[in-house]
C-alpha cells in the first residue's frame, strides 16, 4: 500500500527560505527551498524521501522540497536502508550558532521564525538543518556478519541486520527469513525470541567455521538444539585438623589454644611461623624485661582480636 503526495502550488521564490541539510549518516549536504509554513512533520517526511535518495545512490537535482512532493512514500516497511520520519532527529542554528533540538512543532516554529527575521533584515542566512537518525546501526543496513550463516537459507554470511534467537545456541536468521517467522511461518519456534544486532563483532571461531563447508552445515543442522544451562557446585571444603600442632605448642608452653589455632591457621599449620608470630605480639604487646619468668604465654582475647 502506498500513499501519493497530492502536488502543491509552488510558491514565488521571493517567499521561500533556503534550508543546508547535512546528512550526517550518508555524508550528505544538500541546499535547497521551503514554504514558510511547512510544518515540521511534513518537513521529516519529504527529509526522509531525500535521505533515502542518496541511499540509493542518486543525486538529486531538485533545488525546492516541492518539486519532490509528487514522489510516492510506502506506508508499510522501508526498503533495505531506507528510513521513515520518525527515525530522523533535527537540530537547528541559532543566532548565537548553537545547535538546537527540533522535536516540536513549537521548536521548528522558532527555527523558522529565525531564519524570517534575518531574511527580513537583508541577512543571507540559511537556515541549517542537522539530520542523524535516532539509531545509529539503521545507517549500516549492509553491514556483514563474517562466518555467521543464516539457519533457515542458504545465506553463507548474513548481510544487514541479524536475529539472534535467546533460546538455542547459535541461531541466527538474516532479515527475510526473520520477516517469515513474524509472519508465523514455518522458520523456527514461535515461542522463541529473538536479538536483532546490527554492528558485527569479530569472533575467531566464527571467523574459522566459515571456511569450512562441513562445519557449516553441521552448524546448521545442530544449532536449533536448545542451549543448556550449567549449574556451577563449588567443590566440599574439608576442616583442617591441627590437633598435632596444637599439642606441639602446648608442649612448648603456650597454652592459650584459641590463640595458637588462630596463628596455625594464619600459617597454614607451620608451627615455627606460628611461634614466631606469638611471639612478635607478645614482644608488641607486653615488654619482655615486665614479664615474670614463671608467666605462661597466654594471651588475652583482645590481644588476639588486635592481631
Amino acid at each position: 500500500m502506498e500513499l501519493q503526495v497530492i502536488p502543491q502550488t509552488q510558491p514565488p521564490i521571493s517567499d521561500l527560505l533556503t534550508v543546508k541539510a547535512y546528512f550526517a549518516s550518508v555524508d550528505e549536504i544538500h541546499r535547497f527551498n521551503i514554504p514558510p509554513n511547512i510544518d515540521l512533520n511534513k518537513f521529516k517526511q519529504q527529509l526522509a524521501i531525500l535521505y533515502n535518495e542518496c541511499v540509493d545512490g542518486n543525486k538529486p537535482e531538485e533545488t525546492n522540497l516541492l518539486d519532490i512532493f509528487n514522489k510516492k512514500m510506502s506506508v508499510g516497511e522501508p526498503k533495505e536502508g531506507h528510513i521513515k520520519p520518525k527515525d530522523l532527529v533535527l537540530q537547528y542554528e541559532d543566532d548565537e550558532q548553537d545547535w538546537i533540538s527540533a522535536r516540536t512543532e513549537a521548536d521548528w516554529s522558532e527555527a523558522i521564525k529565525i531564519q524570517l527575521n534575518c531574511k527580513n533584515r537583508g541577512v543571507n542566512q540559511l537556515l541549517r538543518i542537522k539530520a542523524s537518525l535516532k539509531d545509529p546501526s539503521l545507517a549500516q543496513p549492509d553491514a556483514i556478519h563474517e562466518g555467521i550463516p543464516c539457519a533457515n537459507c542458504d545465506m553463507n554470511e548474513i548481510k544487514g541486520p541479524r536475529h539472534e534467537c535467546l533460546h538455542c545456541y547459535e541461531y541466527n536468521l538474516c532479515g527475510t527469513c526473520y520477516k517469515d517467522q513474524q509472519e508465523g511461518l514455518d522458520v523456527h519456534d514461535a515461542n522463541h525470541s529473538f536479538k536483532t544486532i546490527h554492528t558485527p563483532v569479530y569472533n575467531t571461531r566464527h571467523s574459522l567455521t566459515r571456511f569450512s563447508p562441513y562445519q557449516r552445515n553441521h552448524q546448521k543442522k545442530h544449532m536449533h538444539r536448545p542451549m543448556k544451562t550449567v549449574h556451577y557446585v563449588p567443590d566440599e571444603q574439608h576442616a583442617v585438623n591441627y590437633d598435632r600442632q596444637l599439642e606441639d605448642l602446648s608442649n612448648m608452653g603456650f597454652i592459650d589454644r584459641a590463640s595458637n589455632l588462630h596463628f596455625l591457621k594464619r600459617h597454614n599449620g607451620d608451627v615455627n611461623r606460628a611461634v614466631a608470630a606469638i611471639l612478635e605480639t607478645q614482644q608488641q604487646v607486653v615488654p619482655q624485661n615486665n614479664v615474670p619468668q614463671n608467666e605462661s604465654h597466654e594471651m588475652t582475647d583482645e590481644q588476639v582480636s588486635q592481631v
